[in-house]
């Protein structure tokens, strides 16, 4: 399942998801930096996870720079579960029970 939202026929936010295993992975999670920090991410992430509510499991990653990504991954009740070094950057994986 792939979600927009869109302002004036752009895409300013998108996400996807899909489940597999009782597993639902979140990826591709982007907010155009002009809409940044209005909450846009967070609705996508709802969205998300409201129409896999029958996974046991969520999943997604994103890079060890992104701090903000973070914040809200964690403030959405996702945990720190892995740490993977690919090429130049560390990827860090988060789960949600």
């Amino acid at each position: 399942m792939i979600l927009k939202i869109e302002k004036n026929d752009h895409i300013i936010a998108s996400g996807q998801a899909y489940i597999e295993n009782n597993t639902c992975y979140i990826g591709r999670l982007i907010v155009h930096p002009e809409f940044q920090g209005q909450g846009l991410g967070s609705a996508i992430l709802d969205q998300l996870e409201q129409e896999y509510s029958s996974a046991k499991r969520f999943e997604l990653y994103t890079g060890e720079k992104s701090i903000r990504n973070l914040q809200l991954y964690q403030r959405k009740g996702y945990r720190i579960f892995k740490q993977e070094v690919l090429g130049k950057t560390t990827v860090i994986f988060l789960e949600k029970f």
